[in-house]
Protein backbone atom coordinates (compact mmCIF):
# COMPACT_ATOMS: atom_id res chain seq x y z
CA UNK A 1 0.00 0.00 0.00
CA UNK A 2 1.52 3.75 -0.79
CA UNK A 3 0.22 6.27 1.14
CA UNK A 4 -0.90 9.39 -1.11
CA UNK A 5 0.70 12.11 1.12
CA UNK A 6 4.44 10.41 1.05
CA UNK A 7 4.64 8.31 -1.22
CA UNK A 8 5.96 5.74 1.09
CA UNK A 9 5.23 2.17 0.78
CA UNK A 10 3.93 -0.27 3.59
CA UNK A 11 2.00 -3.41 4.87
CA UNK A 12 -2.12 -2.54 5.13
CA UNK A 13 -1.86 -1.65 8.72
CA UNK A 14 -4.53 -2.02 11.30
CA UNK A 15 -5.69 1.59 11.54
CA UNK A 16 -6.44 3.61 8.49
CA UNK A 17 -3.32 5.83 9.16
CA UNK A 18 0.14 6.01 7.38
CA UNK A 19 2.76 5.04 9.96
CA UNK A 20 5.43 6.90 8.53
CA UNK A 21 3.70 10.67 7.96
CA UNK A 22 0.75 9.58 10.06
CA UNK A 23 -2.02 11.14 7.31
CA UNK A 24 -5.26 9.72 6.76
CA UNK A 25 -5.75 6.14 4.98
CA UNK A 26 -8.65 5.83 2.62
CA UNK A 27 -11.06 4.65 3.79
CA UNK A 28 -10.86 7.53 6.79
CA UNK A 29 -11.83 11.31 6.17
CA UNK A 30 -8.41 13.12 5.16
CA UNK A 31 -7.43 15.22 7.74
CA UNK A 32 -9.14 19.12 6.96
CA UNK A 33 -12.09 17.75 5.91
CA UNK A 34 -14.90 19.67 7.23
CA UNK A 35 -18.52 18.46 8.46
CA UNK A 36 -21.43 20.50 9.28
CA UNK A 37 -22.70 24.32 8.92
CA UNK A 38 -23.04 27.34 10.56
CA UNK A 39 -22.49 27.26 14.58
CA UNK A 40 -21.94 23.12 14.26
CA UNK A 41 -19.00 22.61 12.07
CA UNK A 42 -16.27 20.72 12.99
CA UNK A 43 -12.66 20.16 11.54
CA UNK A 44 -11.60 16.32 11.18
CA UNK A 45 -8.21 15.66 12.30
CA UNK A 46 -6.39 12.05 12.68
CA UNK A 47 -7.76 9.00 13.39
CA UNK A 48 -7.90 7.69 16.92
CA UNK A 49 -9.46 4.33 16.14
CA UNK A 50 -11.40 1.82 14.31
CA UNK A 51 -14.10 -0.12 15.01
CA UNK A 52 -16.72 -2.43 13.46
CA UNK A 53 -19.48 0.86 14.09
CA UNK A 54 -17.05 3.10 11.98
CA UNK A 55 -13.81 5.37 12.95
CA UNK A 56 -13.31 7.73 15.14
CA UNK A 57 -11.16 11.04 14.64
CA UNK A 58 -9.52 13.55 16.50
CA UNK A 59 -11.12 16.96 15.61
CA UNK A 60 -11.53 20.61 16.58
CA UNK A 61 -15.37 22.49 16.93
CA UNK A 62 -14.85 25.40 14.50
CA UNK A 63 -16.69 27.73 16.62
CA UNK A 64 -15.38 27.36 19.98
CA UNK A 65 -11.83 26.29 19.25
CA UNK A 66 -11.73 23.15 21.67
CA UNK A 67 -10.74 19.60 20.88
CA UNK A 68 -13.67 16.85 20.62
CA UNK A 69 -13.32 13.47 19.09
CA UNK A 70 -15.53 12.61 16.02
CA UNK A 71 -17.16 8.90 15.23
CA UNK A 72 -18.08 8.46 12.13
CA UNK A 73 -21.09 5.96 11.46
CA UNK A 74 -18.57 3.51 8.10
CA UNK A 75 -19.50 -0.58 9.40
CA UNK A 76 -16.74 -3.20 8.94
CA UNK A 77 -16.35 -6.56 10.14
CA UNK A 78 -12.98 -7.94 9.73
CA UNK A 79 -12.27 -7.87 6.22
CA UNK A 80 -15.56 -7.24 5.32
CA UNK A 81 -17.40 -3.57 4.99
CA UNK A 82 -20.55 -2.28 4.53
CA UNK A 83 -19.75 1.02 3.46
CA UNK A 84 -17.53 2.49 0.52
CA UNK A 85 -15.93 6.53 0.15
CA UNK A 86 -17.21 8.38 -2.85
CA UNK A 87 -14.13 9.98 -5.44
CA UNK A 88 -14.75 12.70 -3.48
CA UNK A 89 -12.87 11.14 -0.45
CA UNK A 90 -16.10 12.20 1.93
CA UNK A 91 -19.47 10.98 1.11
CA UNK A 92 -20.36 7.46 2.03
CA UNK A 93 -22.23 4.98 0.17
CA UNK A 94 -23.46 1.74 0.70
CA UNK A 95 -21.23 -1.47 -0.06
CA UNK A 96 -22.73 -3.79 -2.81
CA UNK A 97 -25.40 -5.61 -1.49
CA UNK A 98 -25.35 -4.34 1.80
CA UNK A 99 -27.85 -1.50 1.01
CA UNK A 100 -30.80 -2.21 3.34
CA UNK A 101 -28.29 -3.51 6.20
CA UNK A 102 -26.27 0.37 5.80
CA UNK A 103 -29.20 1.95 6.15
CA UNK A 104 -30.91 0.47 9.09
CA UNK A 105 -27.38 0.62 10.64
CA UNK A 106 -27.15 4.02 9.90
CA UNK A 107 -30.88 4.90 11.38
CA UNK A 108 -29.88 3.32 14.78
CA UNK A 109 -26.36 5.10 14.68
CA UNK A 110 -28.03 8.09 14.25
CA UNK A 111 -30.77 7.17 17.42
CA UNK A 112 -27.77 6.00 19.50
CA UNK A 113 -26.23 9.31 18.31
CA UNK A 114 -29.28 11.87 19.78
CA UNK A 115 -29.19 9.81 22.74
CA UNK A 116 -25.36 10.01 23.73
CA UNK A 117 -25.83 13.44 22.73
CA UNK A 118 -27.75 14.54 25.79
CA UNK A 119 -24.59 13.32 27.99
CA UNK A 120 -23.51 16.51 28.23
CA UNK A 121 -23.97 17.71 31.97
CA UNK A 122 -22.80 14.20 33.72
CA UNK A 123 -19.73 13.80 36.17
CA UNK A 124 -15.96 13.64 35.20
CA UNK A 125 -15.98 9.92 34.87
CA UNK A 126 -18.44 10.18 31.56
CA UNK A 127 -17.58 10.89 28.28
CA UNK A 128 -19.12 14.45 27.57
CA UNK A 129 -21.54 14.26 24.39
CA UNK A 130 -21.32 17.31 22.72
CA UNK A 131 -23.57 16.69 18.86
CA UNK A 132 -24.59 14.62 16.07
CA UNK A 133 -24.98 15.20 12.73
CA UNK A 134 -26.25 13.56 9.52
CA UNK A 135 -24.34 14.24 6.35
CA UNK A 136 -22.50 13.02 3.26
CA UNK A 137 -24.48 10.29 3.46
CA UNK A 138 -23.91 9.06 6.60
CA UNK A 139 -24.01 9.91 10.42
CA UNK A 140 -21.62 11.80 12.49
CA UNK A 141 -21.53 11.47 16.97
CA UNK A 142 -19.89 14.29 18.45
CA UNK A 143 -17.75 13.70 21.92
CA UNK A 144 -15.95 15.34 24.47
CA UNK A 145 -12.12 15.17 23.63
CA UNK A 146 -10.44 12.99 26.37
CA UNK A 147 -6.65 12.85 26.60
CA UNK A 148 -4.86 10.03 28.42
CA UNK A 149 -4.59 6.37 27.23
CA UNK A 150 -7.12 3.22 27.26
CA UNK A 151 -7.08 1.33 30.37
CA UNK A 152 -5.87 -1.71 28.53
CA UNK A 153 -2.99 -0.11 27.42
CA UNK A 154 -1.88 1.33 30.73
CA UNK A 155 -2.42 -2.01 32.38
CA UNK A 156 -0.44 -4.14 29.93
CA UNK A 157 2.68 -1.27 29.95
CA UNK A 158 3.29 -2.25 33.05
CA UNK A 159 6.35 -4.38 34.20
CA UNK A 160 3.89 -7.10 35.80
CA UNK A 161 1.20 -6.43 33.74
CA UNK A 162 -1.44 -5.90 36.54
CA UNK A 163 -2.84 -3.57 38.79
CA UNK A 164 -3.15 -4.27 42.71
CA UNK A 165 -6.43 -3.89 44.04
CA UNK A 166 -5.90 -1.40 46.75
CA UNK A 167 -4.81 1.26 43.34
CA UNK A 168 -7.59 -0.21 41.32
CA UNK A 169 -10.49 -0.53 43.33
CA UNK A 170 -10.49 3.74 44.42
CA UNK A 171 -10.10 4.55 40.65
CA UNK A 172 -12.94 2.52 40.53
CA UNK A 173 -15.61 3.84 42.65
CA UNK A 174 -16.26 7.40 40.82
CA UNK A 175 -16.32 5.05 37.59
CA UNK A 176 -19.29 3.33 39.39
CA UNK A 177 -20.85 6.51 40.30
CA UNK A 178 -20.80 7.76 36.50
CA UNK A 179 -22.55 4.64 35.43
CA UNK A 180 -25.40 5.00 37.98
CA UNK A 181 -25.76 8.23 36.51
CA UNK A 182 -25.94 6.35 32.77
CA UNK A 183 -28.78 4.03 34.40
CA UNK A 184 -30.97 6.89 35.63
CA UNK A 185 -31.09 8.10 32.39
CA UNK A 186 -32.25 4.84 31.10
CA UNK A 187 -29.35 3.56 29.25
CA UNK A 188 -27.35 0.65 29.22
CA UNK A 189 -23.43 1.37 27.72
CA UNK A 190 -23.44 -2.18 26.76
CA UNK A 191 -19.32 -2.53 25.83
CA UNK A 192 -17.78 -1.54 29.30
CA UNK A 193 -14.23 -2.73 28.92
CA UNK A 194 -10.41 -1.88 29.28
CA UNK A 195 -10.58 -0.79 25.70
CA UNK A 196 -13.42 1.92 26.05
CA UNK A 197 -12.17 3.06 29.87
CA UNK A 198 -9.57 5.41 29.73
CA UNK A 199 -6.84 6.47 31.98
CA UNK A 200 -6.60 10.12 32.15
CA UNK A 201 -3.38 12.34 33.23
CA UNK A 202 -4.41 13.33 36.78
CA UNK A 203 -5.38 9.17 37.73
CA UNK A 204 -8.78 9.50 37.06
CA UNK A 205 -10.97 6.53 34.55
CA UNK A 206 -13.63 8.08 32.49
CA UNK A 207 -15.66 6.16 29.78
CA UNK A 208 -15.84 6.61 26.67
CA UNK A 209 -17.39 5.25 23.07
CA UNK A 210 -21.54 4.55 23.68
CA UNK A 211 -21.84 3.46 20.14
CA UNK A 212 -23.12 0.15 21.66
CA UNK A 213 -25.36 1.59 24.15
CA UNK A 214 -29.25 1.31 24.51
CA UNK A 215 -32.31 2.38 26.29
CA UNK A 216 -32.80 -0.20 28.80
CA UNK A 217 -36.29 -1.30 27.37
CA UNK A 218 -35.07 -1.95 24.04
CA UNK A 219 -33.40 -5.10 22.86
CA UNK A 220 -30.26 -6.00 23.67
CA UNK A 221 -28.69 -8.72 21.86
CA UNK A 222 -26.46 -9.27 19.14
CA UNK A 223 -23.49 -7.79 20.56
CA UNK A 224 -21.37 -10.08 21.90
CA UNK A 225 -17.55 -9.46 23.32
CA UNK A 226 -15.84 -12.66 24.61
CA UNK A 227 -14.81 -12.45 28.05
CA UNK A 228 -16.34 -9.02 28.78
CA UNK A 229 -19.88 -9.02 27.64
CA UNK A 230 -22.95 -11.09 29.66
CA UNK A 231 -24.56 -14.34 28.27
CA UNK A 232 -28.03 -12.26 27.97
CA UNK A 233 -26.46 -10.08 24.94
CA UNK A 234 -25.85 -13.18 23.10
CA UNK A 235 -29.04 -14.64 24.04
CA UNK A 236 -32.32 -14.10 25.97
CA UNK A 237 -32.64 -17.50 27.12
CA UNK A 238 -31.32 -16.72 30.63
CA UNK A 239 -33.34 -13.46 30.56
CA UNK A 240 -33.35 -9.81 28.85
CA UNK A 241 -30.47 -7.02 29.35
CA UNK A 242 -30.65 -4.74 31.32
CA UNK A 243 -28.24 -2.57 34.04
CA UNK A 244 -27.13 -5.68 35.76
CA UNK A 245 -25.45 -6.78 32.22
CA UNK A 246 -23.00 -3.42 32.82
CA UNK A 247 -22.34 -4.91 36.29
CA UNK A 248 -20.71 -7.57 34.53
CA UNK A 249 -19.15 -6.38 32.00
CA UNK A 250 -17.64 -3.70 34.62
CA UNK A 251 -16.30 -6.55 37.13
CA UNK A 252 -14.80 -8.17 33.81
CA UNK A 253 -12.67 -5.12 33.30
CA UNK A 254 -11.46 -4.93 36.33
CA UNK A 255 -10.65 -8.13 36.47
CA UNK A 256 -8.82 -7.81 33.52
CA UNK A 257 -6.76 -4.59 35.37
CA UNK A 258 -6.37 -7.42 38.29
CA UNK A 259 -4.90 -10.66 36.32
CA UNK A 260 -3.59 -8.95 32.95
CA UNK A 261 -6.20 -11.02 31.48
CA UNK A 262 -9.86 -11.52 29.92
CA UNK A 263 -11.85 -13.58 32.42
CA UNK A 264 -13.01 -16.69 31.02
CA UNK A 265 -15.93 -16.25 28.69
CA UNK A 266 -19.78 -16.30 30.07
CA UNK A 267 -20.08 -19.16 27.38
CA UNK A 268 -17.66 -21.50 27.99
CA UNK A 269 -18.79 -20.99 32.15
CA UNK A 270 -22.56 -21.55 31.06
CA UNK A 271 -21.20 -24.58 29.18
CA UNK A 272 -19.52 -26.26 32.35
CA UNK A 273 -21.57 -25.46 35.23
CA UNK A 274 -24.33 -27.14 32.81
CA UNK A 275 -22.92 -30.12 32.74
CA UNK A 276 -22.39 -30.21 36.17
CA UNK A 277 -18.61 -29.40 36.01
CA UNK A 278 -16.69 -26.20 38.49
CA UNK A 279 -17.40 -22.90 37.15
CA UNK A 280 -13.71 -21.95 35.18
CA UNK A 281 -14.19 -18.41 36.84
CA UNK A 282 -10.60 -17.45 38.15
CA UNK A 283 -10.03 -15.03 41.17
CA UNK A 284 -6.50 -14.39 41.82
CA UNK A 285 -4.93 -14.13 45.40
CA UNK A 286 -4.67 -10.82 45.85
CA UNK A 287 -8.28 -10.35 46.54
CA UNK A 288 -9.81 -11.37 49.78
CA UNK A 289 -12.28 -14.07 50.66
CA UNK A 290 -14.93 -11.37 50.99
CA UNK A 291 -13.56 -9.47 47.83
CA UNK A 292 -13.62 -12.33 45.96
CA UNK A 293 -17.20 -13.44 47.18
CA UNK A 294 -18.19 -10.15 45.74
CA UNK A 295 -16.75 -10.73 42.20
CA UNK A 296 -18.69 -13.99 42.15
CA UNK A 297 -21.85 -12.23 42.16
CA UNK A 298 -20.90 -9.41 39.97
CA UNK A 299 -20.14 -12.02 38.09
CA UNK A 300 -22.39 -14.41 38.09
CA UNK A 301 -23.43 -16.68 34.74
CA UNK A 302 -27.37 -15.22 35.66
CA UNK A 303 -28.76 -12.30 35.77
CA UNK A 304 -31.16 -12.77 38.89
CA UNK A 305 -27.79 -14.39 40.57
CA UNK A 306 -26.05 -11.02 40.04
CA UNK A 307 -26.02 -7.30 41.67
CA UNK A 308 -28.97 -5.39 39.77
CA UNK A 309 -27.72 -1.83 40.24
CA UNK A 310 -23.96 -0.60 40.30
CA UNK A 311 -25.05 0.70 43.35
CA UNK A 312 -25.41 -3.01 44.85
CA UNK A 313 -22.11 -3.89 43.13
CA UNK A 314 -20.19 -0.58 44.76
CA UNK A 315 -21.50 -0.33 47.99
CA UNK A 316 -20.92 -4.66 48.45
CA UNK A 317 -17.45 -3.82 47.56
CA UNK A 318 -16.90 -0.84 49.47
CA UNK A 319 -18.48 -3.28 52.55
CA UNK A 320 -15.81 -5.54 51.02
CA UNK A 321 -12.45 -3.32 50.80
CA UNK A 322 -12.92 -1.53 54.37
CA UNK A 323 -11.09 -2.09 57.36
CA UNK A 324 -12.11 -4.18 60.01
CA UNK A 325 -14.05 -2.05 63.08
CA UNK A 326 -11.67 -1.37 65.68
CA UNK A 327 -12.13 -3.80 68.96
CA UNK A 328 -14.57 -2.36 71.43
CA UNK A 329 -12.89 -0.83 74.23
CA UNK A 330 -11.65 -2.88 77.69
CA UNK A 331 -13.06 -2.00 80.61
CA UNK A 332 -11.04 -0.29 83.02
CA UNK A 333 -11.47 -2.96 85.90
CA UNK A 334 -10.84 -5.51 82.91
CA UNK A 335 -7.80 -3.87 82.28
CA UNK A 336 -6.34 -3.65 85.52
CA UNK A 337 -7.32 -7.03 87.18
CA UNK A 338 -4.12 -7.96 87.66
CA UNK A 339 -3.38 -5.08 89.78
CA UNK A 340 -7.08 -5.30 91.06
CA UNK A 341 -6.11 -8.99 92.58
CA UNK A 342 -2.52 -8.35 93.75
CA UNK A 343 -4.34 -5.52 95.75
CA UNK A 344 -6.92 -7.66 97.00
CA UNK A 345 -4.79 -10.23 98.01
CA UNK A 346 -1.99 -7.67 99.85
CA UNK A 347 -4.90 -6.06 101.64
CA UNK A 348 -6.10 -9.53 102.59
CA UNK A 349 -2.57 -10.29 103.77
CA UNK A 350 -2.13 -6.88 106.01
CA UNK A 351 -5.94 -7.71 107.48
CA UNK A 352 -5.00 -11.11 108.46
CA UNK A 353 -1.91 -10.17 109.90
CA UNK A 354 -3.48 -7.32 112.12
CA UNK A 355 -6.05 -10.06 113.37
CA UNK A 356 -3.17 -11.86 114.15
CA UNK A 357 -1.46 -9.29 115.77
CA UNK A 358 -4.96 -8.71 117.67
CA UNK A 359 -5.68 -12.15 119.03
CA UNK A 360 -1.82 -12.83 120.06
CA UNK A 361 -2.19 -9.52 122.68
Amino acid sequence: MKCPKCGREFDTPAQPVCPHCGANLPPALPVGTVIGSGDATYWVGGVLGQGGFGITYRGTDKRTKQEVAIKEYFPSRGNHRWAERDKDGVTVYAANRTEDAYNQGRMSFLKEAKMVAKLDNGPASIVKGVDYLEANGTAYLILGFISGQPLYKAVRARPDGKMAPQELFPKMLPLMDGITWIHSKGMVHRDICPDNIMLMPNGELCLTDFGSARPVDKAMTGFFKPGYAPIEQATTVLGPAGFYSDVYTLAASMLFCLTGSAPTDCSERLSATTQGQPDPLFLPDCLTEAQKAVFRKALAIRPTDRYQTMAEFKNALLSAIAPPPPPPPVPWYVKYRGQLIAGVIAAVAVLAAAIGLIATS
